[in-house]
């Protein structure tokens, strides 16, 4: 008879049931991966954590991206606005220069000062696949 204890079947799910949408989830809502996959052998880990610095690199070229489009225009290259433009004028700079509307979202919530990362988190979010 085999009896599987409770940390094997942790270990189990985490190894069988472990995907890109569940590493992007975990990252997503400010999850550490470190503490979901704890005790879980190196080979395994070495390949999870490669796609935790994907995803997070994606995470950054999109808040670098947007946030060099709205700091540069609402502020001036160098901070040199005297007058801070209006959103109507920030709206028709990025139809001019043809920002795609997705970093569009992102940079009006930057423009409002509203929390833009789930709007980007959900940019990045792949299809699922196990890993």
């Amino acid at each position: 008879m085999k009896i599987k204890g409770e940390e094997y079947l942790r270990l189990h799910k985490i190894m069988t049931n472990l995907s890109t949408t569940g590493v992007w989830e975990v990252l997503s809502t400010g999850g550490k991966m470190e503490d979901y996959l704890k005790d879980v052998p190196d080979e395994f880990y070495k390949k999870v954590k490669m796609y935790v610095q994907d995803l997070n690199y994606n995470f950054y070229r999109y808040s670098e991206y947007a946030g060099k489009v709205h700091d540069y225009f609402r502020y001036g290259k160098y901070g040199d606005r005297e007058v801070e433009p209006t959103k109507k004028e920030f709206a028709e700079h990025l139809e001019f220069c043809k920002v795609h509307p997705k970093v569009k979202s992102i940079c009006f919530a930057m423009w409002d000062r509203k929390p833009y990362d789930h709007i980007i988190w959900n940019l990045v979010k792949p299809k699922f696949e196990k890993l």
